[in-house]
């Protein structure tokens, strides 16, 4: 007499679930793998936004007291069609920030005295 009366799964039943169950664990971790690496990134750039900006404001704030090779004088002329032209004498101020390996740059003017 045979029983057909099979409640457990087969050992290849079990091995092929386990593969497949793998397979979708290592996408998923692969996955937040990269976006933490993201958010690790962003992170380095925000700090080095930060530090290019006070760079910048130090710059401003000691902007009569820098050395020549720390700016570029320039005029920027505002025409009013056919009005009144303005003349702006400026220095441009340029200053790049670095924080594990995420640069930043910024550019701005100050008037000159």
């Amino acid at each position: 007499m045979k029983l057909n009366n099979q409640k457990g799964l087969t050992l290849l039943e079990i091995i092929l679930s386990m593969a497949i169950l793998g397979i979708l664990a290592i996408s998923f971790l692969t996955m937040f793998s990269s976006g933490f690496k993201s958010i690790i990134k962003a992170g380095n750039k925000s700090v080095a936004a930060y530090d290019a900006q006070q760079s910048m404001t130090n710059k401003i704030i000691q902007a009569d007291d820098l050395d020549s090779d720390e700016y570029i004088e320039e005029t920027i002329t505002f025409d009013f069609n056919g009005g009144p032209t303005i003349d702006l004498d400026i220095r441009l101020l340029d200053v790049s920030e670095d924080y594990k390996g995420s640069s930043s740059n910024m550019k701005g003017f100050y008037l000159e005295p």
